[in-house]
């Protein structure tokens, strides 16, 4: 097995990398592609977040997930460079709220949101090689539990990332998750993303260094179990 690689090492790379701040331009989103991870430590903090709902403080614990570019039936990744870690979020949605998007790969999805369930930050990821600033084309997201109304057909999608390409299982709509702002102002994303639970025997090489602008980490990844996909908000 290959030796896990320091965190120490690579706190000294990532501090030699500037991260850029200030206003950017964000650019269209891709599929992504979900690993549950073990990830090193990390202390729970609390953080103001704002998406489409208002402003409200979270509390924001070790993440338990890393989403990965993919292509998707044959559908290219946009930018293959934009990675996102997932946090296990404690936040308060003041009313449930109903949603239909139109994904693009699934067709339109209408949902009912319950409660906040991740936040999910722009990240690097690199399992070998230099590692790069978290991406500045990317916002945050807060994803939030989703109850569909009517059924989904389980369906085959042809997905391919840095770690695996194989033929899944799209199980059911799990989440949507919402273009967020953490602690900054500025503009959102255009488009969300609609998440799907995956049955998939892709499993993610490692050790995997992963960083945000919320932390340094080290993820062991597990199995595929996700995949999420660009989805634009429907008129009410």
């Amino acid at each position: 097995m290959r030796r896990l690689v320091s965190l120490a090492a690579c706190a000294w790379l990532a501090a030699a990398i500037p991260i850029a701040t200030g206003s950017h331009s964000l650019t269209p989103l891709g599929n992504l592609a979900c690993y549950p991870a073990a990830f090193s430590e990390f202390a729970t903090t609390r953080i103001d977040v704002t998406d489409q709902f208002g402003s409200r403080a979270a509390i924001v614990g070790r993440p338990t997930q890393l989403c990965v570019p993919a292509v998707v039936n044959s559908r290219p990744a946009v930018d293959s460079f934009a990675n996102l870690t997932c946090h296990p979020i404690k936040l308060t949605l003041r009313a449930s709220a109903r949603m239909s998007v139109k994904t693009q790969q699934f067709g339109v999805l209408t949902a009912t949101l319950v409660r906040a369930i991740e936040l999910c930050v722009p990240s690097s990821a690199a399992t070998g090689g230099a590692l790069r600033p978290p991406p500045t084309t990317l916002d945050s997201f807060v994803c939030y539990s989703a109850l569909p109304s009517g059924t989904f057909a389980v369906r085959t999608a042809a997905v391919s990332d840095r770690f695996a390409k194989t033929q899944d299982a799209v199980v059911r709509p799990t989440s949507l998750c919402l273009p967020a702002t953490v602690a900054r102002s500025g503009p959102f994303q255009s488009q969300l993303l609609a998440c799907y639970e995956l049955k998939s025997v892709a499993k993610g090489s490692g050790p995997v260094i992963v960083r945000s602008r919320l932390a340094l980490l080290q993820a062991s990844l597990s199995a595929r179990n996700e995949l999420c996909t660009p989805a634009t908000k429907l008129p009410a």
